[in-house]
């Protein structure tokens, strides 16, 4: 769906684009935990505000986002069917429409202003600061991408050890079934420990996996804020207070 022409970072400078991206993604989910949060009026206003605020200031093309939208419009419509068929209040139904739109051009809005590599970087930083478990971001990326290659490294060494022992005349299709059992098993051992032996060779970081190469940016990632982190995140953490002296007190 997102590819490299129209969905990547755009090169461009502007307020947003010197966000830091730490401060971006953070921005983004305290976005999402509003919109699982009881509905209130005035912080429903100022989060989708703050949202087109962002993109008016990102120096990205408004046709960009409206394209990324079209590729969405059979969603909304299986959200809108789905929410008149649980009988839901008219109102409700637009709710939750314009927080998904939104959702969407605000993640658009990160890819567009920020580099991949500072991405990588950025939630990097972003897990080590919550992480709860101990873990670095390094085990846990490798845990994840793990899971993803693991088959096809599987698959490969299979491959290239039974095609070895076929070369050797160990052949699967004739002789006794207990021996070609055997055999198997044998065979099926080595593949493991070949696989488990390439797999611990492997570096998986999200810096170098996931994001190899990108357009240069004039805002290289820092640890340091500027006055618009702060600024974005005292407007941030200025909607949590609200919601909770307005909404839960």
């Amino acid at each position: 769906m997102f590819n490299k022409l129209d969905y990547s970072y755009n090169g461009e400078e502007s307020i947003v684009h010197r966000l830091n991206p730490v401060v971006k993604i953070l921005g983004l989910i305290v976005y999402v935990l509003i919109c699982f949060l009881k509905f209130e009026y005035i912080l429903f206003s100022i989060s989708i505000g703050l949202i087109f605020t962002l993109l008016l200031f990102s120096n990205v093309r408004l046709y960009r986002y409206l394209k990324v939208l079209s590729k969405f419009i059979l969603v909304i419509v299986a959200m809108y069917i789905f929410m008149v068929h649980k009988n839901m209040k008219v109102f409700d139904i637009v709710v939750m429409i314009v927080k998904f739109i939104f959702f969407i051009l605000y993640f658009m809005m990160i890819v567009y202003t920020t580099t991949k590599n500072d991405l990588g970087i950025g939630s990097a930083r972003l897990v080590d600061i919550f992480n709860l478990i101990g873990l670095s971001f390094k085990k846990i990326t490798y845990f994840i991408t793990s899971i993803y290659t693991y088959p096809g490294v599987f698959l490969d060494t299979y491959n290239e050890v039974f095609t070895n022992m076929e070369i050797k005349g160990k052949d699967y299709n004739y002789g006794v079934v207990t021996d070609k059992v055997e055999l198997f098993f044998k065979n099926i051992k080595i593949v493991f420990k070949k696989t488990n032996d390439k797999m611990k060779k492997r570096k998986y970081h999200m810096k170098y996996r996931f994001y190899k190469s990108d357009v240069k940016s004039k805002y290289k990632y820092r640890n340091k804020l500027c006055i618009f982190d702060y600024i974005f995140i005292i407007v941030n953490i200025g909607m949590l207070v609200f919601y909770i002296l307005k909404v839960r007190l």
